[in-house]
């Protein structure tokens, strides 16, 4: 998967969740609160520690005072602290959910336009596998990527903002999380090839359970339990192997966001150190360091989001796949309105469901006057279901026609017919 094709296929995925643009913009805010109230404990525990250790260092007791009065401002906040998380977590999540049951929806209406003949002519554990894991990849997407995505450069502006009276200071704190931003663009096109091996090979083990299920008759009378459970085992080692490698980016990702917010911490304190005793620069040296705590509770994972998009984008990947099929009877050009009539009529249909099959209709002919009540019966394979999906457009006769209230299927909307059948 190149970057190029990443990026777009995120882009669509966030163009599916629009119409929740409400509740995921509100899980931003609530996260960027959460995080500024964070940072708001931190800068003032350090600011009245500043204050005293200036206060020391002058010998003056009204910044030992400014200290005392910073500390007791804490008290109400430290309370406001774990509701703000709550919060956070309540609303990201409740997008999280919404988000992902409207593209389950979406998803599923196009899958069923698509398969005309039922999961039975596909691999039905990998296609279960994309509604299923392939969605819920997505939620790396929003939670992972990015809610911190938008709320780190926040922090970055904070910091530089509160230390900008000391611009030495501000660069060598906010220079290492202005490289921790960067990291997950950077990391994300190389996760997206270990990403798209691990799903589609987490597909290749669902298909492997899965499908000797769905024909275990056949299964059985092939004596082929060995040979699934050959084939399911291969598949795992095969899984097992692209999850490690993308844990290995995750972990190096991981250590690397580390380490920036180490180096941040360290800046700090060396400017400290280089200042030797001048006047205030104790204080913004302990500022400075509180600030890059509280960054790193915004930034310390902020590289892993790179896998997460990664992750995202080969779960939309393979969604979109399937989803972007093409329609097995694509409507005309300039459909017919829809005939006032419900008599149904079938002259001699022809159909299989594909060409090295056995046909399912030769020469079917059936009329259905409008207002008759009619029972089709039959073992499985005579053909009921062929039939209905003939009526409901979800497949087209290789011969002979279908008309409703007169009027060629042919010449109609698919959506028009599935709502008169």
């Amino acid at each position: 998967m190149t970057a190029g094709i990443l990026w777009r296929d995120l882009a669509r995925v966030i163009g599916l969740w629009r119409p929740r643009a409400g509740w995921l913009l509100l899980g931003i805010a609530a996260a960027a609160g959460s995080a500024l109230l964070g940072a708001l404990l931190l800068v003032l525990a350090g600011g009245g520690m500043a204050a005293g250790l200036d206060g020391q260092a002058l010998g003056g007791a009204s910044l030992g005072a400014a200290a005392g009065a910073g500390f007791l401002l804490l008290r109400p906040l430290v309370l406001l602290r774990p509701a703000a998380r709550w919060a956070e977590r309540m609303v990201s999540h409740a997008a999280t959910f919404r988000a992902l049951a409207d593209t389950r929806v979406w998803f599923f209406r196009r899958l069923a336009e698509r398969l005309p003949g039922g999961l039975g002519l596909n691999r039905s554990g990998d296609l279960w596998g994309r509604i299923v894991a392939d969605v819920e990849s997505l939620d790396g997407l929003y939670l992972r990527a990015l809610v911190p995505g938008a709320v780190a450069p926040l922090m970055v502006l904070v910091v530089a903002a509160l230390l900008g009276a000391a611009p030495v200071l501000a660069l060598v704190v906010a220079l290492p999380l202005v490289a921790a931003l960067l990291l997950p663009l950077l990391l994300a096109p190389g996760a997206a090839r270990a990403a798209e091996a691990a799903a589609t090979a987490q597909g290749g083990v669902r298909a492997a359970a899965v499908d000797p299920f769905l024909g275990l008759e056949d299964t059985l009378a092939a004596n082929a339990e060995g040979r699934a459970a050959t084939q399911l085992a291969g598949e795992a080692a095969l899984l097992g192997a692209a999850q490690r490698r993308l844990a290995w980016r995750g972990a190096w990702a991981g250590v690397t966001g580390t380490l920036l917010v180490q180096a941040a911490l360290l800046g700090a304190i060396a400017w400290g150190l280089a200042q030797g005793g001048a006047a205030g620069s104790a204080g913004l040296a302990v500022l400075g360091l509180f600030l890059a705590i509280a960054a790193g509770d915004a930034l310390g994972l902020l590289p892993r989001a790179g896998v997460a998009l990664a992750t995202a984008g080969a779960g939309a990947r393979r969604l979109f796949a399937a989803a972007d099929a093409p329609v097995p009877v694509p409507d005309p050009a300039a459909p017919a309105p829809l005939p006032g009539g419900f008599a149904l009529r079938l002259e001699a249909v022809r159909f299989a469901w594909a060409a090295d099959r056995a046909p399912v209709f030769t020469a079917l002919d059936l009329d259905i006057p409008e207002g008759t009540h009619l029972a089709l019966l039959g073992p499985s394979g005579a053909g009921k279901s062929t039939l209905a999906a003939l009526l409901l457009k979800l497949a087209a006769p290789q011969g002979g026609r279908i008309t409703l209230g007169g009027t060629d299927l042919a010449d109609l909307a698919a959506e028009d017919v599935r709502r008169r059948i």
